[in-house]
């Protein structure tokens, strides 16, 4: 009777233990995917001394890099902010929103993340880091 119940909580855990290995699986793509596509748009960029700010109007655009990067083009110049938490919502997609006070981004300025199809549901919150100008050699 004992190794009857015994074999019927392995079985009800076995589904759950594979999808914790499952998830870790689609962890790791992920990560081995934001790392390929940061090489590529960086290049052979190399790292200068981070700022606290940014000037947004002398940006011309934009692309976030997973959930904790977004990249920032100035000209040949590539300034890469890692994110203070996680904007979920930039893997999937979302609207970042970022409030700024001062017409330049700077670190510890708050973005949320709202859908594309439902624009005033938030999906992420996180505030800018410092930002990294990668430049060419």
């Amino acid at each position: 009777m004992m190794e009857t119940a015994m074999i019927r909580a392995l079985l009800l855990l076995a589904p759950i233990a594979l999808a914790g290995c499952a998830s870790d699986r689609y962890a790791e793509r992920q990560r081995a995917h934001d790392e390929t596509k940061l090489a590529r748009l960086l290049g052979d960029r190399v790292p200068g001394e981070p700022q606290s700010c940014l000037d947004s109007r002398m940006t011309n655009g934009s692309e976030p890099v997973g959930s904790q990067t977004i990249l920032y083009f100035q000209g040949s110049t590539v300034y890469r902010n890692d994110l203070i938490g996680q904007c979920s919502g930039l893997r999937s997609d979302d609207i970042p929103v970022i409030t700024s006070h001062s017409g330049r981004l700077c670190r510890g300025d708050m973005i949320r993340t709202v859908s594309r199809g439902a624009p005033n549901v938030t999906t992420g919150g996180c505030a800018l880091g410092d930002f990294v100008p990668y430049r060419e050699r």
